[in-house]
């Protein structure tokens, strides 16, 4: 493993994370609220459908979302749950 890959593709999660909380203010935490634990597995779901029929089609995605987007979403989903319950937990 190259460590410092790792180091960067985190920073591009955490990048992306952050300007789309910004841009999506809180969505997936107030989903997280209102709906439970659920929210966070139909968000995961989703995600895992795309990359299965991107899977499929031998497909590295459209212009509006990549497999490589799908993958680092599905990622994102994960932090922000854990996150999300550190957070409440410590409420």
């Amino acid at each position: 493993m190259n460590k410092e890959f790792l180091k960067s593709e985190c920073e591009t999660l955490r990048g992306l994370l952050e300007l789309k909380n910004d841009k999506y203010g809180d969505s997936f935490y107030k989903s997280l609220d209102k709906h439970g634990n659920s929210a966070f597995l139909v968000r995961a779901e989703d995600k895992m459908a795309r990359m299965e029929n991107l899977f499929k089609m031998n497909d590295n995605g459209t212009d509006d979302e990549s497999l490589e987007d799908t993958v680092r979403d599905l990622a994102g989903y994960c932090v922000l749950y854990l996150t999300y319950k550190k957070e409440r937990s410590l409420n």
